[in-house]
């Protein structure tokens, strides 16, 4: 299960992740984002303080966003944090 709310403040949208990425609710993460984009936003702010688990969906979920938007996850709980240190997606890391 992953709960979404979308906050947007001028050209910048933060989602905010409540439960697990995964193959079930990936698509839901790509559309929220779709949607950010759809709405004017320049970037879009993951804040993962409510993130559980995400795996390999999640990281093609990132990978595969607009390249016209800036992208960026911030609150990551440490086990997640490790896997984009793993697979070399640091750069999407915000603090």
């Amino acid at each position: 299960m992953l709960d979404l709310l979308t906050d947007t403040v001028g050209d910048v949208a933060t989602i905010r992740l409540a439960g697990d990425v995964d193959l079930a609710t990936g698509p839901h993460l790509a559309d929220a984002i779709d949607q950010a984009v759809a709405g004017g936003a320049a970037r879009v702010v993951l804040d993962c303080r409510g993130l559980g688990y995400l795996d390999s969906t999640g990281l093609r979920v990132l990978a595969e966003a607009p390249e016209h938007v800036a992208l960026s996850l911030t609150n990551v709980p440490p086990g997640v944090r490790k896997i984009f240190r793993i697979v070399g997606m640091t750069s999407y890391l915000a603090d």
